[in-house]
């Protein structure tokens, strides 16, 4: 099993780049979309995945800390 964070909306260049990353795949600037994908692919196969988890990353929230006996107020993070 293999389990791969993405950011939102993430393209199918941007996930074939995330796995390779993922895998240590070698890759280069010159490969096309589907030469990586067949490097992953080829990667993925040879290690005996055979399940891959995409888990969309959302952005951070910001930690809202309320003040000690302040009730409704919100004190930012510094």
């Amino acid at each position: 099993m293999a389990h791969v964070l993405a950011p939102p909306g993430a393209t199918a260049n941007a996930l074939d780049a995330e796995f390779a990353r993922y895998l240590g795949a070698p890759v280069t600037t010159r490969m096309t979309q589907a030469q990586i994908t067949e490097a992953v692919c080829h990667t993925y196969d040879r290690a005996g995945v055979r399940l891959v988890l995409i888990d969309e990353n959302p952005p951070p929230q910001p930690e809202h800390h309320h003040r000690r006996g302040d009730r409704g107020s919100v004190e930012r993070p510094r």
